[in-house]
């Protein structure tokens, strides 16, 4: 993808990707640190999925948006 993007431009060797809140303006763990916790008779129904593997897979869900900040070095 990179390379269809910037044909002239090698592709980085090292990148760092951040997944934020919607608007952009603070980091997704800051932003879930500060949500409301909500208490559950059926704790099996929420949903925890790391977003980010260590592989660097972004596991997206339908019908949500997400905004990732990409830093290329």
């Amino acid at each position: 993808m990179w390379e269809a993007a910037n044909p002239s431009v090698p592709v980085p060797s090292e990148y760092k990707l951040t997944e934020t809140s919607v608007t952009g303006n603070m980091p997704i763990s800051e932003m879930q640190e500060r949500r409301l916790k909500w208490i559950s008779d059926m704790p099996e129904l929420i949903i925890n999925e790391t977003p980010i593997d260590e592989d660097g897979i972004v596991n997206l869900i339908p019908m949500q948006i997400r905004v990732f900040v990409a830093d290329f070095n």
